[in-house]
């Protein structure tokens, strides 16, 4: 992610690069520190952390739905991220339109 979002600001929206590519990445100190504000905006842990983390930023922000990109080499990895939030927030596939979460 460190590297993807610094990609994002240099406007290479369209590097898809390897995890061994980023990786590998030596980061100027300038970037460094954006790298470390970048992860201030990230919400990374354990499922638990996770969904107490998305709660309190969707209170503290007021709203009732909070959007997740999930960045990953793979597509499979990238849609099973979004099935390990969907389950963390007990939504399913069936459940048409918005749901209620689940605290």
């Amino acid at each position: 992610m460190d590297y993807r979002f610094l990609s994002f600001e240099k406007g290479k929206f369209d590097e898809m690069p390897t995890y061994e590519i980023a990786s590998q990445y030596n980061y100027s100190p300038d970037e460094w520190r954006r790298v470390l504000f970048n992860r201030q905006r990230t919400i990374i842990g354990t499922p638990d952390v996770v969904k107490e983390k998305m709660l309190a930023l969707a209170a503290a922000l007021d709203v009732e739905e909070v959007a997740a990109a999930t960045f990953a080499e793979t597509r499979e990895d990238r849609f099973k991220s979004y099935e390990l939030l969907a389950a963390l927030f007990l939504l399913t596939a069936e459940a048409p339109g918005r749901r209620e979460i689940v605290e």
